[in-house]
């Protein structure tokens, strides 16, 4: 499969038509470039869209109803009708071209814009390598006609989003199950297996013929090997059950262990919350019995309310006593004897309205005032001194209600505390409570559980194992019976031979598998290589694809760890695994079918870049890059004026309406562009 050209017509971002052509040998790298925004994944989505009829990607799970049709486009014709949005895809494929078109309608209705939730319309043109044309009419056989280049189940592999690709190397068992049936498929096991099928229906067929004529032992020996190989089926259909069962459980143990290792990170505090809540709950307790002793004892302790104010002012009166201010050393009455008597302390006479009988007149008055206060501070020393006394008597009901006071203040401090570590907590991950505490419980559950069942499935095995055996001597036997009755006859001839044919298939399958397995292990362990840089080629010593084609990666120690790699090297791995599969489903050929990648680059280094860029193109028959200005920059148009790979280069350019345009650069401009690595407005 080679694209040729993609046509959109108001299409997402695209108003109008825009047109891309793909570039093809010796120049296989079309770049798409542009800004978050502007439409490259609106491009992928228009493959996937027209090939497929898939109005959501992979990375749409969460997303609401994606419209299709430019809004812009429906909008300005609201008063005409509907608007249409086609996509045609152009490719070839064994010598032939495939026009295939799709389309889907919007019309906007009450400020809304509605769109056909179909498919939506497609067709298909096939013009053979003489230039004739012929249409494929229903939409069934397009669909199977499709599915005969790419399989829907298999396009992830080749059509993906670069941020998405990891989920090919995922420990979630059922992503690996179903992996494992796309590899299956791309790789022909799936041939050898419908082979393998057909031929023992047929052997069941002529076994059935042959056991109408059979007597006395030979009868029972049918009998005995139809049963073995019932129990047989039916042994398999539970290890079928077992996988499936061992799947389940096998996902739920990664993601507790996922959940286990995001709890260390709060581990401390949630220990720490557990004993504030404890001390809270031990301080509300005596709380409760302070607030019991209070009652019996709260008339005797209304003096204490303002016990700090009456300590203050009889330390503030006795200062004045010991300072000589109370009482006051000059008396009112000895004014008064000096004013009738008009002469001074000194015996110097003093007239009336004189200066100085008027100031002794005033000093008399404010001695009188003074004296009047002095003699209450006085008064007011003695009866706070008894008060003291009194409230000292008390210090039993003084000393609770400090304690109740302080257990307030303490259980305040605390719960403030607890409610900051929550906080803190409930902002990170894995932060239910319950769950620190159950889930080691719960994991080791599981891995009960799926040791229960592998050692099921060993027994299971042994048993098909002994029956096994037993089927093929029972199959000798009803051999030399049939030869010694003389009852060999066409169907006896048919059906050994269509047994020895199913068996032969047996073997030639498995020593595909093994060697299929041996040859993208090798791939893929070689193809990661050539993409790491030196000082990330010692994190792994090889890749293997187990009995279930998935993939495990081994460390240095020959464990494998691949739950534990980075999205990086997800991404790095998914691509050596890709292009390993291309490779040896092609024979180690180039593989002709397109590699189109959606913002390829984003959680790679540079120098991870850097290889892919000079590896890929040597992979691969077409690589079609979507890509940002911040994944190609300068050193990486270094890279791709290097390697001489880039054919096509088209930049998508804002337009005023906040559409997009589709607009093609030439090598030279192309360049400056990504070293300018800027978005241009039109």
């Amino acid at each position: 499969m080679i694209l040729e050209s993609l046509e959109l017509e108001n299409f997402r971002q695209f108003i109008g038509t825009n047109t891309i052509h793909f570039s093809d040998a010796p120049k296989k790298t079309t770049i798409i470039f542009g800004g978050n925004g502007r439409g490259k994944t609106g491009i992928y989505r228009a493959v996937m869209f027209c090939l497929f009829g898939e109005r959501k990607l992979a990375q749409d799970d969460q997303k609401g109803n994606i419209l299709l049709v430019n809004t812009t486009a429906v909008r300005q014709n609201a008063n005409i009708g509907t608007v249409s949005a086609k996509v045609t895809l152009t490719f070839t494929h064994d010598d032939c071209r495939f026009i295939v078109k799709r389309e889907i309608k919007a019309a906007w209705n009450q400020d809304r814009q509605m769109e056909d939730e179909h498919e939506g319309a497609v067709s298909l043109i096939v013009e053979d390598r003489n230039g004739n044309s012929k249409p494929v009419e229903a939409q069934k056989d397009i669909k199977e006609r499709i599915n005969s280049i790419i399989h829907e189940r298999v396009k992830e592999y080749f059509l993906f989003d670069g941020e998405k690709m990891e989920m090919l190397t995922r420990a979630d068992g059922e992503q690996q199950k179903a992996i494992g049936k796309a590899v299956k498929q791309i790789l022909g096991f799936d041939s050898l297996k419908i082979a393998i099928d057909s031929f023992e229906q047929v052997r069941k067929g002529f076994a059935k013929d042959c056991e109408r004529n059979a007597t006395g032992n030979l009868m029972k020996y049918h009998v005995e090997k139809g049963d073995l190989e019932e129990e047989n089926n039916k042994l398999s259909a539970r290890i079928i059950e077992i996988d499936n069962e061992e799947t389940k459980t096998q996902d739920r143990k990664v993601k507790l262990e996922l959940q286990l290792k995001r709890f260390e990170g709060v581990r401390e505090k949630m220990e720490e919350l557990a004993q504030l809540e404890a001390d809270i709950k031990n301080m509300e307790h005596d709380l409760d019995t302070q607030r019991g002793a209070l009652t019996t004892r709260i008339k005797s302790l209304v003096p204490y309310l303002c016990f700090d104010v009456i300590k203050s002012a009889y330390a503030y009166i006795g200062q004045k006593k010991r300072n000589k201010e109370i009482p006051s050393t000059i008396r009112a009455e000895l004014i008064e004897e000096l004013l009738e008597k008009h002469e001074c302390i000194c015996g110097r006479p003093i007239a009336d309205h004189s200066d100085e009988f008027d100031r002794l007149q005033r000093w008399q008055t404010d001695i009188r005032e003074k004296q009047s206060i002095d003699d209450a501070a006085y008064a007011l020393w003695h009866q706070l001194d008894k008060f003291q006394k009194i409230v000292e008597e008390r210090t039993e009901s003084y000393s609770t209600l400090m304690t109740y006071s302080n257990t307030e203040i303490k259980i305040r401090n605390a719960t403030d505390k607890r409610n900051k570590i929550f906080e803190e907590i409930e902002g990170s991950e894995g932060s239910d409570r319950e769950d620190l505490v159950t889930l080691p419980g719960q994991l080791k559950k599981c891995e009960e559980h799926i040791d229960d069942l592998r050692l099921e499935k060993k027994s299971i095995a042994s048993d098909m194992e002994k029956n096994g055996n037993r089927i093929k001597a029972l199959g000798e036997l009803i051999q030399k019976e049939e030869r010694e009755k003389n009852l060999r006859g066409v169907n006896e001839k048919r059906r050994d031979l269509a047994e020895e044919t199913k068996n032969i298939l047996e073997e030639v399958q498995r020593d595909y598998i093994s060697d299929i397995r041996k040859k993208v292990s090798e791939a893929t362990t070689n193809n990661l290589r050539s993409f790491l840089d030196e000082s990330s080629k010692d994190f792994f010593t090889r890749i293997e694809v187990d009995d279930k084609c998935a993939l495990q990666i081994f460390d240095r120690h020959d464990t494998h760890f691949l739950g534990d790699i980075s999205a990086g090297q997800r991404q790095l791995l998914s691509l050596a695994f890709v292009t390993a599969l291309a490779q040896t489903a092609s024979g180690d050929r180039l593989f002709y079918m397109p590699l189109f990648m959606d913002t390829p680059f984003g959680r790679l280094s540079l120098d991870h870049r850097l290889n892919l860029i000079h590896r890929i193109p040597e992979l691969c028959a077409q690589w079609i890059l979507l890509a940002t200005d911040t994944e190609l920059r300068r050193e990486e148009a270094e890279k791709i004026k290097e390697t001489q790979s880039l054919g096509y280069f088209y930049h998508l350019v804002s337009t005023d309406d906040g559409s997009t345009r589709i607009e093609r650069v030439d090598g030279d401009n192309a360049m400056k562009l990504l070293r300018q690595g800027k978005e241009v407005k039109a």
